[in-house]
């Protein structure tokens, strides 16, 4: 059985992310964000809105090659949840997601594999007390699904995350297993043997 080689020590945890897939070609051209704003959660959401809006309206279009009536009721539940979305106030929050973790780079689930020759951009906020990371990562793998989606898992290598991001973030992973840990114990000492 092969020994992995890691740097740095991984977590699997939930935690405020978003990202952005960058074809291989826009990414060359492109340099990598410096913003960890809202304005990147925002792009983000944005084009993944966009992506599941362009997927339910070809679905629909589907649909309504066999039933109109059908397509109909689901282009209006379509528009309804548009018009929710758009009316929502705008947050600074990325989503909650799981994600495995290290200070070196970090796992987590898609609902369609990107080329491996793309960039993915990450927006990261580990803990409340920690500003924003924004990076840009290598894929280094593309795997079955880890945290239960339909889709596969990117296993990711951060590229432009600068040191003092890196150290911040080593000081976290180090801190949460340390809680993890703690916590282990202080269950078995209450679990029925």
């Amino acid at each position: 059985m092969a020994q992995e080689n890691r740097n740095f020590f991984r977590i699997n945890v939930k935690i405020p992310f978003c990202y952005q897939i960058i074809p291989a070609q826009e990414a060359e051209e492109t340099p990598a964000s410096e913003s960890s704003d809202a304005r990147f959660i925002q792009n983000s959401a944005i084009k993944t809105l966009k992506s599941l809006e362009d997927e339910a309206n070809e679905i629909i279009a589907l649909i309504g090659e066999k039933s109109s009536l059908m397509a109909k009721a689901l282009s209006v539940i379509n528009k309804r949840v548009t018009y929710a979305i758009d009316s929502m106030p705008k947050s600074n929050d990325a989503p909650v997601t799981m994600v495995n973790i290290s200070a070196g780079g970090m796992a987590f689930d898609v609902n369609e594999a990107p080329n491996e020759n793309d960039k993915v951009d990450v927006f990261i906020q580990p803990s409340p007390d920690i500003k924003p990371i924004v990076t840009r990562c290598k894929i280094v793998k593309i795997l079955p699904p880890k945290f239960g989606s339909q889709g596969c898992s990117l296993a990711l290598e951060f590229e432009s995350i600068v040191e003092a991001d890196r150290s911040r973030l080593t000081d976290w992973v180090n801190r949460k297993q340390l809680e993890d840990a703690a916590h282990e114990r202080e269950a078995s000492r209450f679990s029925t043997k």
